[in-house]
């Protein structure tokens, strides 16, 4: 059972007063509502609403779980609000690592631009020609000029002459 789904169809039915408009809001049947909120009550073992062919009321209960369940769906709505805005804007740390003149002629000028486009990432740039440990040195982002070793990364090839990486600085 979707308990999550569940407890939302239950707090629909009380807010809108009936499963029908529950189930028209929620774009399904009367039916899987019911179900939903009768398999709600059934996990947990208690009787949520009193139903009579005419009307529909929250056992107390019922009204309990209905104001907590509110509290805690609005709750949730606002973290994975906070979490989907967040996805727009980089934030934190971003570890790279580049051999020494491409970090130097092609990273470095852009940096700071970069830097005050995104106000809330820091950039710890590593700068060497020897081999590095992605893994072990944490390492996000790292430009190298040789095939990948290691399966489990992601490599991208970027380009294959400076005339490709003077074109890729400017896009």
């Amino acid at each position: 059972m979707d308990q999550l789904g569940a407890i939302r169809a239950f707090v629909l039915v009380v807010q809108t007063g009936s499963f029908s408009a529950a189930a028209r809001e929620q774009g399904t049947t009367q039916a899987t509502v019911s179900k939903k909120v009768a398999a709600l009550e059934e996990l947990m073992g208690v009787k949520l609403l009193s139903r009579t062919s005419r009307e529909l009321s929250l056992t107390e209960v019922g009204q309990d779980y209905f104001h907590r369940c509110v509290s805690i769906l609005s709750q949730l709505d606002e973290a994975e609000s906070n979490a989907r805005s967040q996805m727009g804007r980089p934030t934190g740390q971003l570890r790279v690592s580049a051999p020494v003149v491409f970090g130097r002629q092609f990273i470095s000028p852009i940096l700071s631009e970069f830097l005050k486009e995104n106000p809330e990432l820091n950039v710890d740039l590593h700068l060497s020609d020897k081999h590095v440990d992605l893994i072990t040195d944490r390492i996000d982002i790292a430009i190298r000029a040789k095939q990948l070793e290691d399966s489990t990364l992601i490599a991208r090839h970027l380009f294959d002459n400076k005339n490709e990486i003077k074109r890729l600085i400017k896009s």
